[in-house]
């Protein structure tokens, strides 16, 4: 789960994630999640460009207010694949 203090949607529209010191011999991963309903996801060459709709809904994430908090955090699940494989 993620959990954000503040989504400072001016600052980063995307969770990026990166292993920036992979050794040499290793592929790093990287990889970013897109807030659901966000009106830049539309302006977004790389989500626009991600034409299957379970592909894309893959990418977007829901964050929503953690239950209980007392800062205003807001939380999302984001089950992380590393391949995906179409049925049909």
């Amino acid at each position: 789960m993620l959990r954000l203090l503040r989504l400072a949607l001016a600052c980063c529209l995307m969770a990026n994630l990166a292993a920036a010191d992979a050794p040499a011999d290793k592929k790093e991963l990287i990889t970013q999640c897109y807030i659901k309903g966000h009106e830049q996801n539309a302006k977004d060459g790389i989500y626009m460009g991600i034409k299957d709709v379970a592909q894309r809904e893959s990418v977007t994430l829901a964050f929503d207010p953690l239950k209980g908090s007392k800062a205003g955090e807001l939380a999302a699940r984001w089950d992380v694949v590393l391949g995906f494989t179409p049925e049909g």
